[in-house]
Formats: structure tokens, sequence, C-alpha cells
């Protein structure tokens, strides 16, 4: 079965890089200069995380809007590349958002894509 799902996500990939459009997401990093809140220690400084793929971004259906996970305005972006994480920021559509989950789609253990929940700003 395993071949199966590498296969899907061969024609995935195809796919959303052929009608989708490039995306950079980035996870800011941390200015050095802060304490560890255990240790009392200087941190040291944290630099930006960025990662890049393809995406295809769509709206939510109205009976997936519920106001409190999914909120009005929230949009999908189906993405194929490295594993986003929470927060990071990524431009689509000349619109700014950030990830809200990114939700990887993985049948039988192999990652075919992300369905990542975006939120403007």
């Amino acid at each position: 079965m395993s071949q199966f799902y590498d296969d899907m996500k061969a024609v995935a990939d195809e796919l959303i890089g052929e009608f989708g459009q490039p995306i950079t997401m980035t996870l800011k990093g941390k200015a050095a200069g802060g304490r560890d809140p255990v240790t009392g220690e200087p941190t040291a400084a944290e630099p930006d995380v960025t990662i890049s793929g393809d995406g295809i971004k769509l709206q939510y259906k109205k009976m997936e809007v519920d106001g409190v996970s999914v909120i009005m305005g929230d949009c999908k972006l189906k993405f194929v590349g490295e594993a986003p994480v929470i927060g990071m920021i990524t431009t689509v559509d000349g619109e700014e958002w950030r990830v809200m989950q990114p939700n990887p789609v993985t049948p039988a253990g192999t990652n075919l894509l992300y369905d990542v929940q975006l939120r403007r700003g």
C-alpha cells in the first residue's frame, strides 16, 4: 500500500506545483538578551525559520466555519513542502496570513500534503 501513497504524493506535488503558487513561510526568531525562566541564564538569539513549497488557497465552506476554531475569513492552503508550524507568517495573493493549524494529510504514514488553516494578519 505504501507504493500507492508514494505515487499519490508525487501526483499531489506535481498538480499543486503546476496549478498552485510558490509559498514561503517564516517563523520569526527571538532576539538575544532574555532570561531563561528556569535557570535565569541569558538566552541566545534564535534565527528566523523559513520554509518553502507550493500551495493552492481555498475558502472554507460555511458549514466548516464554527466561529471558534475556524472563523469567518479564515482560508485553507493545500501545501506541499516542508512542514509548517503554528505561528508562521506567509503572503498569499498579496495578503499576509498566519498559520493556525498545519493539519498534515498522512495516510498509512506517507505525508501527502498539509491542509493548512490560515488567518489574516
